[in-house]
């Protein structure tokens, strides 16, 4: 998503700053975007459940800021796990 900065972010409530538009094509050289545009994040907790791309293990942003990981699991899904 662009925000009204005019950055890419890998969602609207991320607080990571990617390109800017004007820099758009850069996104696939970074390694942050390309984590997401592959899913590569989900949750060890989550790798064998069925429906895993159905809820993609929860909000990967938001792990990322509680936790500092986007792989690690949702906060609503697993408040426990650390």
């Amino acid at each position: 998503m662009i925000g009204p900065d005019c950055f890419a972010r890998t969602c609207n409530h991320s607080p990571r700053v990617l390109e800017h538009v004007s820099q758009i094509e850069k996104l696939k050289d970074n390694p942050y975007w390309t984590q997401f545009a592959f899913r590569d994040y989900h949750p060890t907790m989550c790798q064998d459940c069925p429906d895993l791309f159905a809820c993609d293990g929860g909000c990967r942003e938001g792990a990322h800021v509680i936790y500092g990981d986007p792989s690690a699991p949702d906060m609503l899904l697993a408040p426990d796990h650390r």
